[in-house]
Formats: structure tokens, C-alpha cells, sequence
């Protein structure tokens, strides 16, 4: 195979996507968190030096008494490790919830859109599939309600994540890359 030089951007993009496709596909949990750990580290990193930070990490740390805030960082990192190192704890098993994925998933999309000015349509889509599963966190209502409304509109049942890959052709992307 040839060799490909790949931006770190593009390499976040193309985990991403692939996460979330693996997501709403109901695939392998333990890969699509992989894929969305390595994919929202890219953009953490990238998005310190632009002072955009991640809700997860950033904006949820200031929220975190300074005693707690180790213990807090190692559990929102602790399947990240578990999936990716065994140096140390080669016996350990983990009890993964992965439902931690889903708001890793949300957060990547919202960063990759903080520092490109866009998302690709896959990304559009989970956040269209997160918005109408989670509505009750979303502060900006008008994003929320319009989003929600063009989800909708195409008959999604907000519960079956297959169907909304069916649809990706017809969705227009306001934040195309």
C-alpha cells in the first residue's frame, strides 16, 4: 500500500465517522469507544491551543472540586486506557457502561465543529440522532428545535439508530467540510 500523509484533522474526522457509523450500525461498543477516544483526544489537544474546550473535559472540569478532579479525569479516561494499554493490569476487567461513549461521540462532533467551522454529514446526523434522544441537555433551543424538526420531518423513530443512516443522502448539511 502506498503511503498516506494524513493532517491530524483528517485523521479525527475519519475516526469519528467511522465511530459513528459502527454507532449507529449497533456495532461493537467496545470499537466505536476506541475510535471515539482516539478521535476526541486529537481534537482536545487541538482545541486547547484555539481555547476551545471539550464539554467532558474542559468545561466539566471547572464544575469539579480540586480534590476530585484526578479522580474524575481517570474515570472519564478508564475504558479509554482499559482498550488501548495492558502493561500494567493484564488480569483487570473492566465494567463498561456505553452509554459513555455516546456523549464522547456528542462532544467530538461539538469540538470538530468549534475548530473546522464545519462537520461532515455523518457527524450532522448524530448530533440530529443525540438531540432528539437527549433533548433535555441541549441549551441553544433554536439549533435544538430545528434540528429536531428536520429529524422528524423525515419519519426518524429516535430509538431505531439504523434508520438514520438510510437517510444520509437526503440531509442537507448547513456545516458542510
Amino acid at each position: 500500500m502506498p503511503i498516506e500523509s494524513i493532517p491530524k484533522m483528517d485523521a479525527a474526522k475519519r475516526q469519528l465517522d467511522t465511530a459513528i457509523e459502527l454507532f449507529l450500525k449497533e456495532s461493537d461498543p467496545i470499537s466505536i469507544h476506541a475510535l471515539a477516544a482516539a478521535s476526541h483526544e486529537i481534537l482536545s489537544d487541538i482545541g486547547k491551543k484555539q481555547g476551545i474546550k471539550s464539554i467532558i473535559k474542559g468545561h466539566a472540569l471547572s464544575l469539579i472540586k480540586e480534590d476530585k478532579k484526578a479522580g474524575y479525569i481517570k474515570k472519564v479516561n478508564e475504558a479509554q486506557n482499559f482498550f488501548k494499554h495492558a502493561d500494567s493490569d493484564t488480569k483487570t476487567i473492566l465494567d463498561f457502561n456505553a452509554d459513555q461513549s455516546t456523549l464522547l461521540l456528542f462532544d467530538a462532533c461539538e469540538m470538530y465543529l468549534a475548530i473546522n467551522k464545519g462537520i461532515s454529514a455523518l457527524m450532522f446526523l448524530f448530533r440530529g440522532w443525540f438531540m432528539m434522544n437527549y433533548p433535555d441537555l441541549i441549551a441553544d433551543k433554536s439549533i435544538k428545535d430545528k434540528l429536531i424538526q428536520l429529524m422528524k420531518s423525515l419519519s426518524l423513530d429516535p430509538k431505531n439508530r439504523s434508520l438514520f443512516l438510510d437517510i444520509l443522502p437526503k440531509i442537507p448539511n448547513p456545516y458542510p467540510i
